[in-house]
């Protein structure tokens, strides 16, 4: 978008450019007539835009006209109209070719990236991960806005995400994220809820972790691991969460060596474009019907549709929560659904 932007802004630059030269040429002709001829303001501004625009009204009659006049007038119609010619054919790009329209849809994007809230940032690295997560928040219907230093990849990435999502929908700024700290700012870093960082070098992630964690002290930061040791580096610089592809590449397939038909239920989901499943974490207040029942009596699935797959209660995780569980105030109930509106009925339980 930051390119689309720049060619816009000189198209715009050279269409100012044009008017701005016609102008000083008009000015030109005017102040000249004005001082050989001895014509007065009017006059002079007169001839000289019937010089420039080629309607001439011929030469006066009284001809008393000096080689200077003649080299004057000659002057002034080669270079007024050559700047003329120039300055018409911006002004036609311009608004033939798509360019005020292309303009204008691009200041309402703009307009609607600055406006952004509770969103997250993607800082995608030319592997690819960066390109998975977008697709699954556009799935979902998460805002985001895609950063990348290579246009070719944010092209690859558009390809892709047009598919879930309108190309109004899809905010991207092509700049290089770790030399550009102002890329952070345009992309929304003090109103974000997230930022994923899935750079090609350990040290990007850890550099970018940082100054994002100084723009934003609450945001949640998920960064990529390459090397285990970064992995408390990363912890160090601010990231909430570190996600290690190598230890969960090596997870999954030695757990297929001991089961080579086992597919995990995370599998059939993300590989599955009809399945749209989301999870949430919904805390149980003190003023909440649930509390002080079981998960049976609470009856969350049938009034709700959610599947409760795990409880919290301070440190300690409950995994597939027994139905005879009580449900307490400060618990947070960890569960999934296919629809926004299910997360909403539970909150308000």
């Amino acid at each position: 978008m930051e390119e689309d932007r720049s060619l816009i802004r000189k198209r715009v630059i050279g269409l100012i450019i044009g008017l701005g030269s016609l102008g000083l040429v008009i000015l030109f002709g005017t102040l000249g007539y004005m001082y050989i001829e001895k014509w007065d303001f009017l006059t002079s501004i007169f001839w000289s835009v019937i010089t420039l625009s080629t309607v001439g009204y011929g030469i006066p009659k009284n001809n008393n006209m000096t080689v200077s006049d003649y080299v004057f007038i000659i002057l002034l119609i080669v270079v007024g109209i050559s700047i003329f010619l120039y300055t018409l054919g911006n002004i036609a790009a311009f608004l033939f070719d798509g360019e005020l329209r292309k303009y204008s849809r691009l200041r309402k994007k703009m307009k609607k990236m600055e406006n952004l809230k509770d969103h997250c940032i993607i800082a995608g690295g030319r592997r690819g991960i960066g390109k998975y997560v977008a697709i699954q928040l556009a799935m979902n219907k998460y805002p985001f806005v895609f950063v990348a230093r290579d246009k070719d990849y944010v092209e690859d990435a558009r390809g892709s995400l047009l598919k879930y999502i309108d190309e109004k929908d899809f905010y991207y700024i092509v700049g290089d994220i770790t030399t550009d700290e102002s890329i952070l700012m345009k992309a929304g870093i003090k109103s974000a809820k997230s930022i994923v960082i899935a750079l090609t070098d350990d040290s990007l992630n850890v550099h970018v972790s940082l100054i994002a964690r100084s723009m934003n002290k609450s945001i949640n930061i998920i960064s990529e691991a390459l090397e285990e040791p970064v992995i408390k580096r990363l912890n160090y610089a601010g990231a909430n969460s570190v996600i290690s592809p190598v230890e969960i590449a090596a997870s999954r397939m030695s757990s297929l060596v001991f089961d080579p038909s086992l597919r995990s239920f995370t599998d059939i989901v993300h590989k599955n474009e009809n399945v749209e499943l989301k999870s949430a974490e919904i805390p149980v207040n003190l003023n909440s019907k649930m509390a002080g029942k079981t998960l049976q009596e609470a009856k969350i699935s049938e009034e709700t549709g959610l599947i409760v797959i795990a409880i919290r209660k301070e440190d300690k995780v409950i995994f597939n929560p027994p139905l005879s569980t009580e449900i307490e105030s400060g618990m947070t109930l960890i569960v999934i659904g296919s629809d926004d509106s299910q997360f909403a009925n539970l909150r308000k339980v």
